[in-house]
């Protein structure tokens, strides 16, 4: 009898051993998984109070961001919303990793954000001067300020992630054209490392000496096919190797498909020249390197299914648009023009049906009218890949259909 108990507790422990180091190796590729993450802005703020569902079971995340989800069957789809109006709707279908970086399109509590006042010397600003003010972690956060006149302060709010963030204030000046296009770079400096807490306000006064570097500059050229749409293109520098695609960092603007920009040279400090370009639908950015720009525009994804204001929409009408170009994903938005509701569908696939989603926002499509587009966001090759690297990928680019309409029957 005893050899009995002992040989059943030798067989539960080889069995308990054996199941706990295949969900050590790989807890994706059993049955079922845990999934947790985190929610940002699209300033990598982490957003708390946001409703993480799927599978029937629903989280909030925490005050960091983060969140967790157990007993989850692998592959799934995950939708998260905004628990208090639920107007925002981001959808992910097919996922199977384990752990996720997702964007959200939620403001943030004030509490996230800390304060520098930077106070630079009036003896930089010549005529025609303009001074970029720039606060940079090195890693997601570049915030800029723009001074034209000595009488300005320079105010940074600076989001803060894990109630710390360490850091330098930049500082660039620089001569336009009357055509925006930058002439000459002037001055050069940087603060010291600077130790934000969230709510704090810190004042920096700079001085002449810290000033006085004056940079050089070159010339790069921008060559964009196909060129039978207009550009508007944007230059801006960063401090940050992840540069996104929207940025209020703007240091000069050129048009047409074939452009001039002037980089600074002799900057001690490692940064990145960046031109964001948009040509007709479709936008994205390129970290500018001397004599190899040449920008290939991507066609956006056309609307096929079902035909533009078509007036007898239902769960299961099929909706299509052709792939588009590029590697990419598709970001489809479903707008309610009556609710206000904003529905968004991260996939791989070209068609789908509304099958589900009024559950998602819990409300009545019946009678009310829509807008929809796509977006291909590049270069992600899965679904998988943007819920994990959104916030790491460099040189992404968006390409936009034209809208189309319809009415839910």
């Amino acid at each position: 009898m005893k050899k009995n108990k002992f040989l059943s507790l030798t067989i539960f422990i080889s069995i308990f051993t054996i199941s706990f180091f295949h969900l050590s190796c790989d807890n994706s590729s059993g049955p079922e998984s845990v999934v947790s993450g985190i929610i940002h802005n699209e300033f990598h703020v982490p957003l708390s109070n946001v409703k993480v569902s799927t599978q029937g079971k629903t989280v909030l995340t925490s005050e960091d961001g983060s969140f967790n989800l157990s007993g989850i069957s692998i592959p799934y789809d995950l939708t998260v919303s905004d628990s208090v109006f639920n107007l925002n709707i981001d959808i992910y279908k097919g996922l199977s990793a384990s752990y996720l970086e997702l964007g959200f399109n939620k403001y943030p509590n004030i509490n996230y954000y800390a304060y520098i006042n930077a106070e630079l010397p009036v003896e930089i600003f010549q005529q025609d001067i303009i001074c970029k003010v720039i606060f940079s972690d090195k890693e997601f956060t570049n915030i800029y300020s723009t001074l034209l006149s000595p009488n300005q302060n320079a105010i940074l709010q600076v989001p803060v992630f894990n109630n710390v963030i360490n850091g330098k204030v930049h500082v660039l000046t620089y001569k336009i054209d009357s055509s925006h296009r930058i002439l000459s770079y002037e001055n050069y400096g940087t603060s010291p490392e600077i130790v934000l807490n969230r709510g704090n306000v810190i004042n920096y006064i700079f001085t002449n000496d810290q000033l006085s570097l004056n940079p050089g500059e070159k010339d790069v050229e921008c060559n964009i096919e196909p060129n039978n749409f207009s550009s508007l293109n944007s230059f801006y520098l960063t401090f940050s190797p992840k540069n996104y695609l929207y940025i209020n960092s703007t240091f000069s603007q050129m048009t047409g498909n074939n452009f001039q920009v002037k980089i600074p040279t002799g900057i001690p400090d490692a940064f990145y020249s960046v031109v964001n370009y948009n040509v007709g639908s479709t936008s994205g950015n390129i970290s500018l390197v001397p004599n190899t720009n040449y920008i290939k525009v991507n066609s956006p994804c056309e609307l096929i299914s079902p035909p533009n204001n078509a007036a007898d929409v239902n769960n299961s009408t099929p909706f299509s648009f052709s792939a588009g170009e590029g590697s990419g994903i598709y970001e489809i938005t479903i707008f309610n023009n009556v609710s206000g509701a904003n529905y968004q569908i991260f996939t791989t696939e070209n068609n789908f049906t509304l099958n589900g989603l009024e559950e998602t926002g819990n409300e009545n499509f019946s009678g009310d009218n829509f807008t929809w587009f796509v977006s291909k966001k590049g270069t992600f090759s899965t679904v998988n890949d943007y819920a994990v690297n959104k916030f790491k990928i460099q040189n992404p680019f968006v390409s936009q259909s034209q809208n189309g309409f319809f009415t839910f029957k």
